[in-house]
């Protein structure tokens, strides 16, 4: 089973959450994707592209924040962007390496990796100062994989 919330434009739409990929499959974690709301429309519909055509490897579902306040989001210009994977680290890295090659003028220097079990124990908006296992440099002529203990 599929959900897609296809025509919806995050920086518009009254939801918290959009929706995108199957609702199925053992998601342990996530890349999260930072964007302001100028741009976030753009990506959004980038990112479900390259799901849609199998360039980002083996992802399982998306979501994106949309335009009612979201007490996960810490400014109230910036939606995140999150992509579910399991929990084969080999998944994780090919997955993350190709959301890094993907990547337009990002301006976070890194994006990150977050396990379910982290967000329940407590994000950025609940005060943990650090809530990811892996970061990748955003920079994609920085093949670099930085592992977070």
């Amino acid at each position: 089973m599929s959900y897609i919330d296809s025509s919806l434009m995050p920086s518009l739409a009254q939801k918290i959450w959009l929706y995108h990929g199957k609702d199925d499959g053992d998601i342990s974690g996530k890349w999260m994707l930072f964007y302001d709301r100028a741009r976030i429309d753009t990506e959004w519909k980038r990112i479900k592209e390259l799901y849609d055509e199998s360039k980002l490897g083996n992802v399982i579902s998306m979501k994106c924040s949309g335009a009612l306040d979201n007490p996960y989001v810490i400014e109230k210009n910036e939606h995140v962007i999150v992509i579910y994977c399991n929990y084969n680290k080999d998944d994780i890295f090919t997955v993350g390496k190709n959301i890094v090659n993907s990547l337009i003028d990002y301006s976070s220097p890194y994006i990150y990796y977050k396990l379910n079990s982290q967000t329940t124990e407590g994000t950025r908006w609940t005060g943990s100062i650090i809530n990811h296992v892996y970061k990748l440099s955003a920079n994609s002529t920085i093949k670099c994989l930085i592992l977070d203990d």
